[in-house]
């Protein structure tokens, strides 16, 4: 990272490095036994001298290609949320670089592809500007106006649970709103000073938001299907190694991978099922159909000869970048997708199911859609969990 001249003391004022102090010695990986790994650990993030954007930049560097480290990773982290969609690997790369100069041309500043002061006040401004919570997606109900408390229990709870100990409030982690959760919770509005109801509502939320925020952690959901859906979580693994368009981290790797789970999930996959022979079975209509997503082997055997070429040929479809079986024109599915998720037209696996179907993926063209998710009970609910855990564009929960 090459040196520069410090900002001058009115930009300095404006850039303050966020200081990591966790109540009580956690990683992630404690609170979030089964997430995704896109978060660094704590401690890591306290100890690093460049830990963000502004610590870099304060010392007087400026965020280049080539470089690494937990600075670049706090830059990729803050774009996604900002809605511009990067990999979250720690290294400023061609995609990264790509990404920064379409925020600065976007931002109305010099698009370098480079981050220096002038850069990181503008990503602070964009940041003030944007209403939305980072955890608010994670909370439905509470998004809808009501409020989460006594007696309670499902996926909500669990993952109110695990945010309370990832601050440093310790609480059983079993998806059940009972007197400890409610004692824990209270200790955290406490601290927080605010009113200590017990219950988790729109100020709450935002001041539990702020406390994650502040040990620069993105709380992402991890892939949790229903039980009997071990294969699938197994075919996700084989899909995110072999296609990065796939990949969790960005909220389009997330809608392309719960697509792909869908239609794979309705029939050949289902509940129960235990095979991993995901990319050669056969099924479907008189046995011609291959693969989880039963491409017709007809049409499409040397676009999926290879594991490595029919994640490629799926992805290329959900994309955009080919045209549907059924030769519809091609559409981007992922980002429509990600737009209804954001916006709040796909909030429960019905709303999954007409999505998919609205866009083709249904009768001869992706067998299973159609006759299995009757017997694929939870999956579609469990998949926009997922999805909304990620959402980068979400209607305010708060204002």
């Amino acid at each position: 990272m090459p040196s520069v001249a410090p900002p001058p003391p009115a930009l300095l004022s404006l850039l303050r490095p966020v200081e990591v102090r966790p109540a009580a010695p956690l990683t992630v990986n404690e609170a979030f036994a089964n997430s995704s790994s896109t978060a660094p650990d704590i401690a890591t993030a306290s100890t690093a001298a460049t830990a963000t954007v502004e610590s870099a930049v304060v010392a007087g560097d400026i965020l280049e290609l080539g470089d690494q480290g937990l600075a670049v990773r706090d830059l990729q982290r803050r774009l996604n949320r900002l809605g511009y969609s990067v990999g979250v690997d720690s290294t400023l790369g061609p995609a990264t670089t790509a990404t920064v100069t379409q925020f600065q041309q976007d931002a109305g500043v010099a698009a370098t592809g480079r981050v220096g002061p002038t850069t990181l006040l503008a990503l602070r401004v964009a940041e003030a500007r944007r209403p939305d919570i980072a955890i608010g997606p994670l909370f439905p109900s509470v998004a809808g106006g009501q409020t989460l408390g006594l007696g309670a229990r499902g996926i909500e709870v669990e993952t109110l649970q695990r945010l309370l100990t990832l601050a440093g409030h310790r609480v059983d982690v079993d998806g059940a709103f009972g007197g400890a959760t409610r004692a824990a919770l209270q200790d955290f509005q406490r601290s927080q000073r605010i009113t200590s109801t017990g219950e988790l509502g729109p100020t709450t939320l935002q001041a539990l938001n702020a406390r994650i925020d502040a040990l620069g952690v993105d709380v992402v959901g991890a892939l949790s299907l229903p039980r009997g859906y071990g294969s699938l979580e197994q075919l996700a693994t084989r899909l995110v190694a072999l296609d990065a368009r796939f990949s969790p981290t960005t909220s389009q790797g997330r809608a392309a991978l719960a697509m792909a789970l869908a239609i794979g999930g309705t029939e050949v996959y289902g509940q129960g099922a235990s095979g991993t022979d995901f990319f050669t079975v056969l099924g479907g209509t008189g046995n011609t159909m291959r693969g989880f997503a039963q491409f017709n082997l007809a049409y499409h055997d040397a676009q999926t000869s290879t594991p490595q070429r029919y994640a490629v040929y799926l992805a290329d479809i959900l994309t955009g970048v080919e045209l549907m079986p059924n030769s519809d024109p091609a559409a981007d599915h992922v980002d429509a997708l990600v737009v209804r998720i954001a916006d709040g037209r796909v909030r429960t696996g019905n709303d999954l199911r007409n999505f998919l179907d609205a866009r083709g993926f249904g009768g001869s063209n992706w067998q299973g859609i159609d006759d299995g998710w009757s017997r694929n009970p939870g999956l579609a609910d469990a998949l926009v969990r997922f999805l909304q855990s990620s959402a980068p564009r979400v209607a305010p929960v708060f204002v």
